[in-house]
């Protein structure tokens, strides 16, 4: 066996803890009942709303692991959701902008990241990449003055951080909100200490099945601002604030409410994996370091891999032989190795009656991305460094394998996620 399949790396600790709250019938401590003298408790900051009486903000085990973020990023509010997803979309719509509102984003992405543009009412605008795989500062600069962009979604492809300090200088300079998705970097660091998430208006980690900090499903806005602590809370549970005290919520700042509740499961296992995180990223961060020390003069670690705690493991080809990544994917797939290549061009042109589509050749950073990135999610649970060097001899030789004047037949590319054999 090369790999194996990753899954969360769970330990008696989350089950004695999610059995605990099974044991109490504590499936769920949220209530959708709000009263007037309550709606001033979602200002509360997370250490605060630890002791309240107030279901609206969810049961017990929600708010302590909101609350232990919270002191651990070194930030006032930690709201958590029922995905990422849902606290992206949840912290846009929280910045009260303007209806269809221009919001920049990079090329490279996973699809929720434009979705969240959508759901919350505004359109997105992509701004090009460059060799650190997360959006260009110079590129961002020049979005900014052609399309007087509002907001800018900052993503950590791969853990990435490297621009991040530059696009936080471009965005405050032109008054421009920051949110981070740090869905990819969730509970890691920059290279000045800050928690990544912690650095722009806002920030957003992941809890899904493959992140570095797994719950199965979750996510949470962590942020100082109290305003869009309050209105992530109101958007997460259908928004009766708006019917019980109208005079304290800007309808023009709130759009509407959902049902984006975590569950005290979800946050059980948020709060012990949360307690994990250091063995969480060093296991991920070995076996990177071995990827990069087998597969060197192969497959170099895109631009800034000494800036991230890995996600994954992100490379871009060596070689300048064309096809070559076709060719290697379509053998590793044959061959039953998980390798990712790219998501699809539809996944950055959703909305494209919204917005132009894309034309690679006014993107280098992207079509470089296109023409020689490869992702190797391989590196969580239950892998190790062992597997690693198996897995980099076996890319090698194919590699090796590619002839000198490669010749690859036209026809859809292999699109395989890399994470499963």
């Amino acid at each position: 066996m090369t790999v194996e399949n990753t899954y969360p790396w769970i330990t008696k600790d989350e089950i004695d803890l999610v059995v605990s709250a099974l044991e109490e019938s504590n499936l769920s401590g949220f209530s959708g009942t709000l009263t007037s003298e309550q709606v001033d408790s979602l200002y509360s900051n997370s250490y605060d709303a630890v002791d309240s009486d107030n279901a609206f903000l969810g049961g017990k085990l929600v708010r302590r692991a909101e609350k232990e973020i919270a002191e651990i990023c070194g930030v006032r509010y930690c709201v958590l959701l029922n995905s990422a997803t849902s606290a992206l979309m949840a912290s846009i719509v929280a910045l009260g902008l303007p209806k269809n509102s221009l919001i920049g984003l990079p090329t490279v992405s996973f699809s929720a990241t434009v979705s969240a543009v959508f759901a919350a009412g505004h359109r997105p605008v992509y701004v090009d990449i460059d060799q650190t795989c997360t959006a260009c500062p110079s590129a961002l600069r020049q979005a900014i003055s052609d399309a007087h962009l509002q907001a800018f979604i900052f993503v950590q492809w791969a853990g990435n951080c490297k621009n991040l300090a530059e696009i936080s200088r471009v965005c405050n300079e032109k008054k421009v909100a920051l949110i981070e998705d740090s869905s990819q970097a969730t509970l890691t660091k920059t290279p000045d200490n800050k928690f990544n998430g912690t650095v722009g208006d806002c920030g957003i980690f992941s809890f899904n099945g493959p992140k570095n900090i797994s719950a199965g499903e979750g996510g949470c806005v962590v942020t100082d601002d109290p305003s869009i602590a309050f209105y992530s809370r109101l958007t997460r549970n259908h928004g009766e604030a708006v019917l019980v005290s109208p005079d304290k919520v800007d309808i023009n700042r709130f759009k509407i409410g959902f049902n984006l509740r975590p569950t005290e499961m979800v946050a059980a296992l948020v709060i012990v994996q949360v307690s994990r995180r250091e063995e969480l990223h060093d296991l991920r961060l070995q076996n990177f370091l071995t990827l990069t020390k087998e597969l060197r003069g192969y497959a170099d670690p895109v631009d800034g891999s000494e800036e991230q705690s890995p996600y994954c493991g992100a490379f871009f080809l060596c070689s300048e032989k064309k096809g070559l990544k076709k060719f290697l994917l379509n053998r590793a797939n044959e061959m039953g190795i998980p390798l990712f290549g790219n998501y699809p061009l539809e996944h950055w042109e959703i909305g494209r009656s919204f917005s132009a589509i894309i034309d690679i050749e006014e993107y280098p950073g992207t079509k470089n991305y296109i023409e020689k990135y490869i992702g190797i999610f391989s590196i969580a649970h239950p892998n190790n460094q062992k597997n690693m060097v198996e897995l980099s001899k076996l890319i090698r030789s194919i590699i090796d394998d590619s002839s000198a004047d490669l010749i690859i037949e036209s026809g859809k590319d292999i699109f395989n996620i890399g994470r499963s054999l």
